[in-house]
């Protein structure tokens, strides 16, 4: 997710925050648009090579340049965003143990 300075929303998949890249803008809505990944100008620290040959391409494995502790906490907050947004609740889920 890129905020521009007005506050529009322009998502971008594949991308850690804190990254520099250049994307293609495909889709304009009135509060935000969709874009592709073109190229990674300055990656993250944090960014690791994808293990999947076919990252990027099948859309099943979109969080494998994320380190693994860092797929979790993405997915998880998803889940809570998901439950406040769709479900109407307003308390976080307990974190879970992790093997």
């Amino acid at each position: 997710v890129a905020r521009l300075d007005e506050g529009y929303v322009v998502l971008v998949p594949f991308v850690i925050p804190g990254e520099r890249v250049l994307a293609r803008v495909f889709r304009v809505g009135p509060s935000f648009a969709n874009a592709d990944l073109v190229e990674v100008l300055t990656p993250s620290a944090e960014r690791v090579q994808a293990r999947c040959a076919l990252f990027g391409r099948c859309g099943g494995c979109q969080y494998q340049h994320m380190p693994l502790r860092m797929q979790r906490e993405w997915k998880r907050q998803h889940v809570v965003d998901a439950l406040g947004r769709i479900g109407g609740f307003t308390e976080s889920p307990r974190e879970a143990k992790h093997p």
